[in-house]
């Protein structure tokens, strides 16, 4: 028996109108594939209400929409439909200008007693296909008498206005529609996806559009984004990256309802987000960017000397240079020094969306040095492995390999090694490397894929007590699932999607995205002040980080409530901005911004660390055989990406992160563990600046070593805070090398390392047998000869992108600690922390498997803690 067609509900309070009969000539063209009620009068809205469910309810208004407001029983209805039943309301107005936003906002509390969400109303041109809008435009005119008159023509848009269906279950966050576009699209299991609106603002307010899908196909992915209600919940979690993102989804499965809040939106069906050879360019993609400008330096003048330096023109471009590489000169006059591009993600899934998806497992001594300090034995080495475990789902290993896991969240792929073997340039690099670290590599052996499995030793991330002590070269696990990119978003949404055998909603999270959190909220009538929610403010690219956000309104302000406990996860920058905005930080700093002082916490924003990371590179004579084909997509047709989207078998060189090798060494300055980590690639990479990705990638014939130092010990890195405006990024200083820790000569050990690690390098490109042509050093170059030269250059050059420590764990004794070991902020109740701001040390070589296993340590520790309640 076929299943019922689903109902949509039209309230008629504009009756007549052009408006009113636009929507309810567009619905019943959806006829066969739902059933459309029109009801006129609140007597009738209420009796249909009572007796059915609509899947979709449209209540249309002719007059600037005041009249739905004051039906207020209509209204009473349609606040339970919301409430109650988690259904989708969207309210069409034929704009008059007789009502201001100030007004719909006292009207909508005024009957709703709820929240305003997003707060403004919109100014929407609905772009249709051609033979839609003309038999719209003639059927509404011949039933209303209205036409030419209202400036109806057949290619014109219809100017119409509409708020955004506010308590959505399923909606779906646009970019925006260029003019002309088809939006009318009904599927055979789709009904309202035909009423698809490009926004454009009323003024200058940027704000998103949403619409959901009903009937009874799949919904996508991306359209679950936008929280039902703000109506309080268990727990609070701001921002949705390696933290966030598989804390709020393992406490929703832990039965708790949870309100997961992210600054961005869902760029998951970016192909620079998917491709996992792209995320060199995901870290530039303007819908996801979050650009941070760091010091390295405090002295401008030598902070100057790094090539990756950059500016604001009088004209408000961004330059960078003097720099080589990309062959600019000095910056124009008057131009305001900005620092070093530091990129981080503003989007669903946080840096997990742009990093390089490697999935490497941290030292031993990273959980010891933990479990050390605070006197917690559950973070020691050995008890810690089995968040990785209960993360991890391995597609590179063969089933119950001890120590990893094969049925989590986190898919673990390696690259294809038929590539490596295609390419002879590519090939003579492994062969060089292995020699290097004192290998004897047949020719004839390493040219099939089993040779090449052997040198390559085949899992970093084994579990064996000589690991960690181990040098080598390695393929490198890579975060993706059938070669493209997963990470925490994809567990955010399989979570905050899945269905109970019946149909219906299996976990209880919500996410609200294009949302930026602003203050934590504390009920100070007890003791210690407790979090009892935050603030907020809603719309598209408010924080001043996202390049957009010059064209931002200043958003939508609201609150949400959590019963139990608010944790920040929202990063090494602004989780200790977002503490300090809300009182808890260094009393002279709050009080400098005329912050009330909750808890004085000196450490906030202290702590500071980064792997340091330099890079050599040579250019050979011809292309890479594997990359010569592939644009990056620059250009069109990008043969690399037609294989990865449509080869079924092999995916091609798309279906890796480009970083071909991994090598593990000890330096002469290493404490215990190897410290220096050297990932070779196909490109011309020398740190981060704007238009770094199109410069990496210009040809094909460059090849860099990337020399990466792990515990580093530079702890004097600061986030402090630039202004009390929510919206403006922190003051972030590393205060690198000499102007950092210099005790028992720390600087010049770290500074050590990173020249052995760029000599190894040189000796590698020097051990080359050239298979197919030789390297020539083009970064730093020949000129770069002596040690005391390399040194200076490494000291001007290096940078990092594993920002981590900020807001760090600590026992009791240690002033500078914020939380303790339960990730639970000092000074006050019901507040945590779960990034990477909690390492006392930064860990391993990458941070992202160290945090997600401390997400996953956290929900543990919070479930224990909420049964102990």
């Amino acid at each position: 028996m076929a299943a019922p067609k689903p109902t949509i509900l039209l309230i008629s309070l504009a009756h007549g109108s052009w408006f009113d009969n636009m929507y309810f000539t567009l619905l019943n063209s959806l006829a066969d594939k739902a059933t459309i009620k029109r009801v006129k009068t609140a007597a009738s809205t209420l009796t249909f209400l009572a007796t059915a469910t609509p899947a979709a309810i449209i209540v249309t208004d002719a007059g600037g929409c005041p009249r739905p407001f004051a039906q207020t029983p209509v209204m009473a209805a349609v606040k339970d439909y919301l409430v109650e039943r988690g259904g989708t309301v969207v309210f069409g107005c034929d704009f008059g200008g007789s009502i201001r936003p100030s007004d719909m906002n006292a009207l909508w509390t005024t009957y709703f007693d709820l929240p305003w969400k997003f707060g403004d109303y919109l100014r929407t041109t609905v772009h249709l296909r051609e033979d839609v809008a003309e038999r719209l435009v003639s059927e509404a005119a011949a039933e209303t008498g209205e036409g030419e008159g209202e400036g109806w023509e057949k290619e014109q848009a219809f100017k119409v206005t509409r708020l955004l269906p506010m308590y959505s279950q399923k909606a779906v966050f646009l970019k925006g529609v260029d003019e002309g576009d088809a939006l009318y699209k009904p599927t055979a299991d789709s009904v309202v996806e035909s009423m698809v609106f490009a926004a454009t603002a009323v003024g200058t307010e940027q704000v998103p559009v949403a619409w959901k899908t009903v009937g009874k196909g799949k919904v996508a992915r991306s359209e679950v984004l936008n929280a039902r209600t703000l109506d309080t919940y268990d727990y609070i979690v701001v921002g949705s990256g390696p933290g966030g993102g598989p804390l709020s989804a393992r406490l929703a499965i832990a039965g708790y309802s949870v309100l997961l809040v992210e600054a961005g939106d869902d760029q998951g069906d970016n192909v620079h987000y998917q491709v996992p050879a792209l995320h060199a360019e995901s870290s530039e993609e303007p819908s996801m960017r979050w650009n941070y400008y760091v010091n390295h330096y405090a002295d401008l003048e030598r902070q100057k000397k790094d090539s990756k330096m950059t500016w604001r023109t009088p004209s408000g471009d961004v330059f960078v240079g003097p720099n080589p590489v990309s062959g600019t000169g000095e910056p124009p006059a008057g131009s305001e020094p900005l620092g070093i591009l530091y990129p981080r993600a503003g989007t669903l899934g946080g840096c997990s969306s742009h990093n390089a998806l490697i999935t490497i497992y941290p030292h031993e001594s990273d959980w010891n040095g933990i479990a050390s300090l605070t006197g917690d034995a559950s973070w020691a080495a050995e008890r810690m492995r089995k968040y990785f475990v209960k993360a991890e789902r391995s597609k590179y290993l063969p089933n119950g390999v001890v120590g990893h896991g094969f049925s989590g969240w986190l898919t673990t792929m390696v690259t294809d090694l038929t590539l490596v073997v295609q390419d002879f340039k590519l090939l003579s690099l492994v062969i060089a490397a292995g020699t290097a670290m004192g290998k004897n590599i047949l020719l004839g052996a390493i040219t099939t894929v089993t040779g090449l499995a052997e040198v390559l030793l085949r899992d970093i991330n084994v579990d064996s007590p000589s690991r960690d002590a181990a040098e080598g070269l390695y393929q490198i696990p890579l975060a993706m699932n059938d070669y493209h990119r997963n990470g925490a978003r994809e567990f955010i949404l399989d979570t905050a999607t899945a269905k109970n055998s019946d149909g219906t909603r299996r976990y209880h999270l919500d996410v609200l995205l294009n949302t930026l959190a602003t203050k934590i909220r504390f009920d100070t009538s007890v003791t210690p002040p407790k979090a009892i929610g935050i603030e907020f403010i809603s719309g598209q690219s408010l924080y001043r980080a996202d390049p957009r956000s010059s064209s931002s309104a200043a958003g939508t302000p609201g609150t949400v409530n959590a019963s139990r406990e608010v944790i920040i996860s929202a990063g090494t920058f602004n989780t200790p901005q977002l503490l300090k905005l809300s009182g808890i930080g260094p009393r002279q700093e709050l009080e400098s911004h005329n912050i009330t002082v909750l808890s004085d916490l000196p450490g906030v924003g202290a702590n500071l660390q980064d792997h340091y990371e330099t890079s050599l590179g040579g250019k050979a004579d011809s292309d890479f055989v594997l990359t010569k084909p592939c644009t990056f997509l620059h250009s069109s047709p990008d043969p690399c990406y037609e294989q990865w989207k449509n080869n079924a078998v092999s995916k091609g060189v798309y279906g890796s992160n480009g970083l071909a090798i991994g090598i593990v060494k000890r330096s002469s300055a290493a404490e215990s563990d190897p410290d220096l980590f050297i990932a070779g690639a196909p490109a011309f990479f020398t740190g981060y600046y704007q238009g770094y990705s199109n410069v990496s990638l210009a040809d094909k014939k460059h090849w860099v070593w990337i020399v990466l130092k792990a515990h580093s010990r530079n702890n004097a890195g600061t986030v402090t805070l630039r202004s009390s405006d929510a919206r403006d990024t922190p003051l972030i200083n590393f205060n690198s090398f000499d102007t950092g820790i210099t005790s028992n000569g720390a600087d010049q050990v770290d500074l050590q390392a990173l020249y052995e690690g760029m000599q190894f390098s040189r000796k590698i490109f020097g051990d080359l047998i050239p298979l197919d042509g030789a390297f020539a050093e083009v970064w730093p170059g020949s000129d770069t000869a002596s040690e005391a030269q390399m040194k200076e250059f490494i000291k001007k050059e290096a940078w990092g992108h594993h920002a981590c420590c900020t807001a760090k764990i600590g026992g009791e004794g240690d002033a500078m600690a914020v939380l303790d070991a339960r990730f639970r902020v000092k000074g006050v109740k019901g507040l945590r922390v779960v990034d990477a701001s909690v390492f006392p040390r930064i860990p391993g070589f990458y941070v992202a498997v160290p945090v997600y296993m401390v997400a996953e340590k956290a929900a543990e520790v919070i479930v224990e803690d909420a049964g102990l309640e």
